[in-house]
């Protein structure tokens, strides 16, 4: 055991073993390769135990346009794939996708304008036929989707 802490302690001098450009190298990857938002790679690297300070070092790496990008890139991709023919059903899949993939919790405004303005536009879209329970589950599934990443 007293070997493997001289390793250790040798590779971290040695600067083989750094927190930070790990944390830099797993944003940069997550981010371009599979197109992750900033709160499910945080989460991630959350989970591997690295340092808040690494974190967000690691997250200069991320451009806010291409974030940006990314986002829309993501939306139109989910139009063509979700096969909803319920507009409210079909916003609510790529809403729920969109915060599975990390990418909205980290812009709450954005976030809440999107959801209201998805909200408003189903009333609208089905003024006269939207339901009480069609509201309520609305409200349930983006609730149960809030929970699992702000807990």
């Amino acid at each position: 055991k007293n070997e493997v802490d001289e390793v250790i302690t040798r590779l971290l001098q040695d600067d083989f073993l750094n927190e930070q450009r790990f944390a830099e190298a797993y944003v940069s990857g997550k981010f371009k390769i599979k197109k992750w938002g900033k709160v499910k790679i945080i989460s991630n690297l959350k989970q591997k135990r690295i340092s808040d300070y690494c974190i967000k070092k690691g997250l200069l790496e991320i451009d806010e346009e291409a974030y940006q990008e990314t986002l829309s890139y993501w939306i139109e991709r989910k139009k063509v794939e979700v096969k909803e023919e319920d507009a409210f059903k079909k916003k609510g899949k790529i809403a729920a996708f969109l915060i599975q993939k990390g990418l909205f919790l980290l812009h709450k405004q954005h976030l809440f304008h999107t959801l209201l303005d998805y909200f408003l536009d189903c009333c609208e879209y089905e003024y006269h036929n939207l339901s009480k329970s069609n509201v309520l589950q609305f409200l349930y599934d983006i609730g149960k989707v809030l929970k699992d990443f702000l807990l």
